[in-house]
């Protein structure tokens, strides 16, 4: 039966898939911080969950570095890089349930001991 073959691909199709909501946690760089959930569309460009961050925190999010569930950073620069605040977080491959962590970005000469 070939419809089984096809099935998988034509949910993401459907046309209500890009209205879903998918919930996604933003862990902020102290380890006190509880999580931040956010409750998002995928076709929302990470730029409005970053600042939807900084908002909560009263901070300026380009002073931090976001990274994606996979450690990779999601640059605010898009000139700069493959993965930037300008794409939506399905471009990013961010999915329901995923947390992202936020660090300190390093300002100046100034590294820290990693202790190796």
């Amino acid at each position: 039966e070939m419809s089984d073959d096809v099935k998988p691909n034509v949910k993401n199709e459907a046309p209500g898939a890009s209205q879903q909501v998918i919930q996604i946690k933003v862990k902020g760089p102290e380890s006190s911080d509880a999580p931040i959930v956010f409750k998002v569309k995928p076709t929302t460009k990470f730029q409005k969950v970053a600042e939807a961050w900084g908002k909560q925190k009263g901070v300026d999010p380009k002073q931090f570095r976001f990274l994606d569930p996979e450690g990779k950073r999601l640059h605010h620069n898009a000139d700069t890089s493959t993965t930037h605040w300008g794409m939506t977080l399905q471009e990013l491959n961010i999915e329901d349930d995923d947390e992202l962590s936020v660090m300190k970005e390093q300002v100046g000469g100034c590294r820290w001991a990693l202790g190796r």
